[in-house]
C-alpha cells in the first residue's frame, strides 16, 4: 500500500483517517493563508488544500496526500477557524 500522508493538523480529519482504521503520518505544511482579493470562501479553502497538497507532494513525491482546509462563512464574511468554539 502507498504511504499515505495527512496535510493537517486537524485533530478531527486524524480522527476520521483512524476511524477508518488507515496507516498514515502527519505533516502540516507552513502555508500563507491570507485571503485573496476578491476570493469567495470555496475558492479560498479549494486553493489552501491544493497549496498544502502541493507542498507536502513535493517532499514525498511517492505517497498519497490528503489536504483540506476549513473556513466559516456567514453572509458573504468567513475566516479560519482555530477553535470549534469560534463564531461570529
Amino acid at each position: 500500500m502507498a504511504h499515505l500522508i495527512l496535510a493537517s493538523s486537524s485533530p478531527r480529519r486524524r480522527e476520521l483517517l483512524q476511524q477508518l482504521g488507515l496507516q498514515f503520518d502527519v505533516f502540516s505544511p507552513e502555508v500563507d493563508e491570507s485571503v485573496l482579493i476578491g476570493e469567495g470562501i470555496a475558492g479560498y479553502v479549494q486553493r489552501l488544500a491544493c497549496i498544502k497538497a502541493d507542498a507536502i507532494s513535493a517532499q514525498f513525491p511517492d505517497a498519497v496526500v490528503i489536504a483540506a482546509d476549513t473556513s466559516v462563512g456567514v453572509e458573504g464574511n468567513f475566516r479560519k477557524t482555530r477553535i470549534e468554539t469560534t463564531c461570529f
